[in-house]
């Protein structure tokens, strides 16, 4: 068999640290290596990582650009400097298994009408799962610190699902391959208290508070520890907001569920995630490349409705393995990200969805940045952080949106002429 060739673009910002062992993996992939080629686009970095990339990896061909343009206009200089009959977008940030490519890229060459795969992506670090129960009053939020033991190494522990009183399920992150012996908790609560102590959904066990709120949970030698999925395919709304398959939302709560085999299947899906996505170098000829307004998020998700209404299949690939540090660039809640989440998200419906849906939502979102507006107030009367109500990020994408109303017009005027799959059979797709 003779593999396609492949284009391997890493989008990059600042990103020297986690270049390392990003194209350390990519060299050593078993995909022929006369058949793919990596290219970093270097988005004006100020930490050497031209200078890095070129002294230590020679055989990465390095696009460099004066300015940040995002990981948009940057994916797609690189696919325009590295022809192939495939692409691949790769954040930086990630650890690609060495059967990685050969299992993106198996489902299109099973059918020739796959034009988008999306990979696995795993943390880059595994989760041990505590419950503890008979907690001192309040939410387990404010009982339970964020940072605890492993063997006397910190590491991180998160709350898993809604505030509850007296009762909490925790995560705590343990490195690839590490078998802690002992893990000690800090606690907001009274030395002496008892409590009640589970492991992986194993039977409780008493505990007591020691001094300081110290609680100390020996592990068994074969307590379960557990890769987590932060994207296995991207699921759509009708509101135009995605999320990726794996996270586990609710009221009050977010978090990433446990990889345990419930997605070992490969299958189609609505939108990939351009953390780790092939991309048919036909596509692109048929419906164009990531549209560069949207600088960052969403350009992945409005690349595969693209191709959808053109009549492209969306295949989540899951032996594609990716080991992902996530949100490396950008943190989460910032005013950036909801100024470019919301942004991207209107631009996208606005050219892709139906008319009255589309303006629908605008004026959701107009309505919402006004709600923001008297919630900024209202904190800044209590002597609170206005900024954390978000409300300017909302009304500058609102005011984005105003100045490019005529070109999205365009857009989508361009796309819904050359439609071929109508907006009912989108809509099954929708959430």
């Amino acid at each position: 068999m003779i593999w396609p060739t492949v284009s391997i673009v890493v989008t990059t910002y600042n990103g020297r640290r986690q270049l390392a062992p990003c194209l350390a993996a990519l060299a050593a992939l078993d995909y022929p290596t006369d058949r793919y080629q990596i290219v970093v686009v270097d988005n004006a970095s100020t930490d050497d990582t031209r200078a890095f990339v070129t002294r230590h990896f020679p055989r990465v061909r390095v696009v460099h650009n004066a300015h940040n343009l995002g990981f948009a206009a940057g994916s797609n200089l690189g696919f325009a400097a590295a022809p192939a009959d495939f692409f691949v977008t790769l954040n930086d940030d990630t650890v690609v298994a060495p059967d990685w490519l050969c299992e993106l890229i198996r489902p299109a060459l099973d059918d020739p009408r796959v034009g988008l795969t999306t990979g696995k992506l795993i943390f880059m670090r595994n989760r041990l799962r505590v419950a503890i129960s008979q907690l001192p009053g309040g939410p387990c939020q404010q009982i339970v610190q964020r940072t605890a033991w492993l063997d006397d190494q910190a590491t991180v522990v998160e709350v898993l699902g809604p505030p509850v009183a007296r009762h909490c399920q925790l995560g705590v992150a343990v490195e690839v391959d590490y078998r802690p012996r002992l893990l000690r908790l800090e606690l907001v609560a009274p030395a002496g208290h008892q409590l009640l102590v589970s492991v992986d959904d194993g039977p409780y066990h008493p505990a007591t508070v020691g001094s300081g709120g110290t609680l100390v949970v020996p592990m068994p030698s074969d307590v379960p520890i557990w890769p987590v999925i932060q994207n296995a395919g991207s699921l759509v709304f009708r509101d135009g907001r995605g999320r990726d398959r794996g996270a586990i939302v609710g009221p009050g709560f977010h978090y990433y569920a446990e990889d345990r085999g419930q997605f070992d299947q490969t299958e189609e899906v609505f939108a990939g995630c351009g953390a780790s996505l092939l991309i048919r170098a036909s596509l692109l000829a048929d419906v164009g490349a990531f549209d560069e307004r949207f600088f960052m998020y969403y350009e992945d998700t409005d690349l595969s409705w693209r191709a959808r209404l053109r009549g492209w299949k969306v295949v989540y690939a899951a032996k594609a393995v990716v080991r992902h540090a996530h949100r490396t660039s950008t943190a989460g809640w910032t005013d950036r990200f909801v100024y470019y989440t919301e942004r991207n998200r209107l631009f996208m419906l606005l050219k892709l969805t139906r008319a009255r849906r589309a303006f629908w939502q605008v004026g959701r979102a107009t309505v919402a940045a006004g709600i923001a507006s008297l919630a900024a107030a209202r904190r800044a009367g209590r002597g609170m952080d206005p900024s954390r109500a978000w409300a300017m990020p909302r009304w500058a994408a609102l005011g984005d949106l105003a100045r490019h109303w005529a070109e999205i017009a365009a857009s989508r005027a361009k796309i819904r002429a050359g439609q071929t799959v109508s907006d009912d059979e989108i809509d099954r797709w929708l959430e």
